[in-house]
């Protein structure tokens, strides 16, 4: 019986102190979380004297000591860092294992000329996060400046692997502190795209036989990448008249890519692709076709002129266009002459500009459209023209814009005419000199 009573009392005190225990502990909930609230809501601020009341709300936080140490170091507002490496300090007391809180604190021993600790903290934040861009970034420019190159090195190849930071700013940094492009070729991850940044970024400074360098050593490795990632600098060996370089670049490239390039011939013909036998690379010593209103460029399998294949360039005629967007760059010599020479074949009417010489040039027939332009001012002396203008009060006016603005030397012109005077010519009985006709 007095076992049973004994039982009862002990049941019934449980169950009171459980009745006080969960509200206060609810209570301690709520009163922790308000504190961190309020220390959150200052922390926000992001202005010292803010953080500083957050950490009295939110002693334990370690974002808040990592963060006053910056902004105290960054405002400048003791000109004792102590008090930085202070904060940086209970920081990573509070959170041992955040790389980054170690890699701060190796910052803000370095502003204070504690070299030996700052290089402790930075290898303690690599073992935690050994491949972070931003950590090795910070520890490539501690290490330069303590005269440790090796291992700089190793953290700006750990960089450029991870694309942390920007590869012109890493560049920059190994160009400054080494000075030698033999180290710097060997730092780098074995990554195409890496070699031709730092390709582009020598040739950007004037560096020319830097860049070439890298270029060899980009073939030496014999990694992989696509045909266009070289142009840009084959662009600027044309821009700088380097011909025997590009002469060697090109040549390069068509050994490692012969189903795109043709190779250079032996001959004195520096034409590349001269009869279109491969696909237009819009690069290099190749063909390029700048896209323009009025024209589309293709290739034309059925017209060749020798070969398999030939440019083919059609004309809406809506507008006259002085076209000249079908070139190439060929790697000449100076003080020497050359002499040009290609098939062209005309079909069609033509506008008073662009195609209509080149159809004198080759003796091709021709039926020229003249709207406010006077014929004698781009007269071609072909003896196998027509030229066709309607004659208006107000014209031929010479302007780009009709000053009317009827433009009824051009709307005027029937089709009717025209396709009169293509037939003439496709029947074979071209006029024996220029002919021209004004249309009431």
């Amino acid at each position: 019986m007095v076992r049973m009573e004994l039982r009862r009392a002990r049941e019934s005190t449980e169950r009171i102190l459980l009745r006080i225990g969960l509200p206060l502990a609810l209570l301690f909930s709520i009163y922790l979380a308000g504190r961190r609230a309020i220390g959150e809501w200052y922390f926000r601020k992001g202005v010292p004297a803010s953080i500083q009341i957050a950490i009295r709300w939110d002693s334990d936080n370690p974002q808040y000591y990592d963060a006053l140490g910056t902004l105290t170091h960054l405002y400048g507002i003791t000109g004792n860092l102590n008090e930085s490496v202070q904060s940086y300090e209970n920081a990573t007391r509070l959170s041992p294992y955040d790389a980054h809180f170690w890699s701060d604190l190796g910052a803000a021993y370095d502003w204070a000329g504690r070299t030996n600790d700052a290089l402790s903290a930075f290898k303690r934040a690599l073992r935690l996060f050994p491949n972070s861009p931003e950590i090795n970034w910070r520890f490539a420019n501690f290490a330069f400046r303590a005269h440790n190159t090796p291992e700089a090195l190793r953290s700006l190849q750990v960089v450029l692997a991870g694309n942390g930071t920007a590869q012109r700013d890493v560049f920059r940094l190994a160009v400054s502190a080494t000075r030698d492009d033999r180290v710097i070729l060997e730092m780098f991850p074995l990554r195409a795209s890496i070699f031709f940044d730092y390709l582009n970024f020598r040739m950007d400074a004037g560096d020319v036989m830097a860049a070439e360098q890298v270029w060899l050593r980009l073939l030496q490795l014999k990694l992989p990448f696509d045909l266009p990632q070289a142009f840009p600098y084959l662009d600027a060996l044309i821009q700088r008249r380097e011909p025997d370089r590009l002469t060697a670049a090109w040549s390069a490239l068509a050994e490692r890519f012969p189903g795109q390039i043709s190779p250079l011939i032996a001959s004195p013909n520096l034409v590349t692709n001269g009869s279109f036998e491969h696909d237009i690379l819009n690069g290099g010593l190749d063909w390029r076709v700048v896209p323009v209103e009025g024209a589309v460029v293709s290739l034309d399998s059925q017209d060749a002129f020798e070969g398999a294949r030939a440019l083919r360039i059609e004309f809406n005629g809506k507008r006259n266009l002085d076209y000249g967007h079908v070139f190439q760059y060929a790697a000449v010599q100076p003080n020497t002459r050359y002499r040009f020479s290609g098939a062209i074949r005309m079909k069609g009417v033509t506008t008073d500009s662009g195609p209509r010489h080149f159809a004198a040039a080759f003796n091709r027939p021709v039926v020229t459209l003249f709207g406010p332009t006077h014929i004698a001012w781009t007269e071609t002396y072909h003896r196998g023209a027509i030229h066709l203008q309607q004659a208006v009060p107000c014209g031929p006016c010479q302007e780009r814009v009709c000053p009317e603005g009827h433009h009824r030397c051009m709307r005027e012109l029937l089709p009717a005419e025209v396709f009169a005077a293509a037939c003439q010519l496709l029947d074979g009985s071209a006029p024996g000199s220029t002919e021209r006709r004004s249309i009431a």
